[in-house]
Formats: structure tokens, sequence, C-alpha cells
């Protein structure tokens, strides 16, 4: 599960990133029942018509993770669930050039 990676990583990274979790079911009691669930406090937006992933050209497969530079251009889309948060922060100094 790649939600606490994620927020791990917002710790991490401090006021350097900002993490937003878009929630794209429906049920968006579902959505916080899964943070209370991981125990993950993470900002997030429910949006069940896809409209984040429509914008921003991402496939509506989840997990998707997008990396936007801080001009809101698109650095990378990734399909996949992140096994660690290793493994965030290498893609994140990769595309972002964000060292954590």
């Amino acid at each position: 599960m790649e939600l606490p990676a994620l927020a791990e990583l917002a710790r991490r990274a401090g006021d350097r990133l900002t993490v937003l979790g878009v929630h794209a079911d429906p049920n968006a009691v579902a959505g916080l029942d899964l943070l209370a669930e991981l125990k993950v406090a993470l900002p997030t937006v429910q949006d069940p018509q896809a409209v984040v992933a429509t914008v921003l050209g991402a496939p509506r497969a989840y997990p998707v993770t997008v990396l936007l530079r801080s001009d809101g251009t698109v650095a990378g889309v990734h399909a996949r669930p992140f096994s660690s948060v290793d493994d965030v922060a290498a893609v994140v100094r990769d595309q972002l050039g964000v060292r954590l």
C-alpha cells in the first residue's frame, strides 16, 4: 500500500514538496475509512468524476501518482503502487530534482 509511503514522503519533504491525495471513488467515506485504518494523515480531495485525472492526462488505473512541477506541468505519471518511501523518493528525485 503506497499511502503510508506517500505520508512519510510528505513528512520528510516538509515545505519542499506538497503531497495531495485524490480519492476518485464515488464513496467518499471509503477513502476516509482507508486513511483512518492505515493511520495516514494526508491532505486529500474527493474527485468522483475523475476530473483531476482527465485534466492531467492520467490513466484511470489505481493507484496512480502524478508528479507536478511547481509551474503545474506534468513531470511524470506512474500507474503502479510504490513499495516504500525510498521507492517514491527516487522517482521524485529523478523527475523533480527534489532530494529527500
